[in-house]
């Protein structure tokens, strides 16, 4: 049975589609996005209706149980549940209320277009799925559907023959929310979620405070090298010097004393006989990135390796260094997780086989 896109129709407030044929989210595919459902009941070949989406199936006569009532059954696993949260991405405003309420670290990964950032974000939230990760467990989020749609070509239910994560869209500046719990004390922090274009332009010269308004509030700051490109003699120089070009911007813009680190993205693709030389490049940013007010950090990360390499590495160094609260807190690096065994674990649905 096909599904034309008349049939279709998107639940998600602000899309353009159908009536503009745009998807919000920008899959070109429709019918692969997680928020488009059937307009109307599918009829089958004996002329049987059913609903694609599952709602036909709810009891509508079921009674009514509040909160309380629930959590008076025997077994009731209410007491714990998490209060999940669930838009769409933050705009400046949305954090400008949000922290308000809650205390919360705003995190800018800049980069420039397919260097990783928005993945980095994507596969913290994925590890949660699995459960307490780095000594911390998922406490929700207030930007749940944005990054369950940005996951969703990850995941083996898309389609896809390997992991990929949509291009950042979003014309303007947007932000990803997450919370994380240690120790009973709960952690909030905001992603970045800009595209890269707008970094690009601040090598090229253009004003950081014009191209991301958002840099003076920001509280940590990751520069993101593409470890694949920077291995490539060919690619190799023209990359670390977009990466010094965009430190220099970020460091004139960032407030006094924003600690700075140099993120080499993909490293499982870069040869181990080129790991030390391209460190050594990324150290030398992530010097001038720091200036006088903190160490130089650098943090390489892999979140899906293809073989021979098939463990997640990284992932835990560059959460513990998000969460410390100074440059010199850096004892707990590495602690606590060990990746599955299984490779590409992460385009099967976390509980699947």
């Amino acid at each position: 049975m096909t599904t034309d896109t008349a049939e279709l129709t998107c639940t998600q407030d602000g899309c353009p589609f159908p009536d503009e044929q745009q998807c919000l989210e920008g899959f070109d595919d429709f019918v692969g996005c997680p928020f488009t459902k059937k307009a109307a009941l599918d009829v089958g070949p004996n002329g049987e209706t059913f609903d694609p989406t599952g709602d036909a199936d709810v009891d509508d006569d079921v009674d009514d149980v509040d909160d309380d009532e629930y959590a008076s059954i025997p077994g009731s696993p209410s007491a714990n549940l998490l209060e999940l949260g669930g838009g769409l991405a933050f705009s400046m405003e949305d954090v400008t209320e949000f922290l308000e309420r809650e205390a919360g670290t705003i995190v800018l990964i800049a980069g420039p277009v397919g260097s990783g950032k928005t993945t980095l974000v994507v596969e913290l939230y994925a590890r949660f799925l699995y459960g307490p990760f780095a000594g911390a467990t998922f406490s929700g989020s207030e930007t749940l559907r944005a990054l369950d749609s940005r996951h969703f070509p990850a995941l083996e239910k898309s389609g896809g023959v390997s992991p990929t994560t949509t291009r950042t869209s979003d014309e303007d500046l947007r932000l990803l929310h997450l919370r994380l719990n240690a120790g009973g004390s709960d952690h909030n922090l905001l992603f970045s979620d800009v595209r890269g274009e707008f970094f690009e332009n601040v090598i090229d010269g253009e004003s950081v405070q014009r191209e991301i308004p958002l840099v003076r509030r920001v509280d940590r700051c990751l520069i993101v090298v593409d470890g694949e490109r920077a291995a490539n003699p060919r690619q190799r120089d023209a990359v670390f010097t977009e990466a010094r070009q965009l430190a220099g911007g970020l460091r004139s813009a960032l407030s006094a004393g924003t600690p700075v680190a140099v993120l080499c993205t993909k490293w499982d693709l870069v040869e181990s006989k080129r790991q030390e030389s391209v460190r050594f490049e990324a150290e030398r940013i992530a010097s001038f990135a720091a200036g006088d007010s903190h160490e130089p950090i650098v943090l390489t990360l892999s979140v899906r390796p293809g073989p021979p390499a098939s463990d997640i590495t990284g992932l835990v160094e560059v959460l513990d260094w998000l969460r410390a609260s100074s440059g010199a807190e850096q004892d707990n690096l590495g602690l606590t997780y060990t990746p599955p065994s299984t490779g590409r674990h992460f385009l099967k649905e976390p509980g699947s086989a």
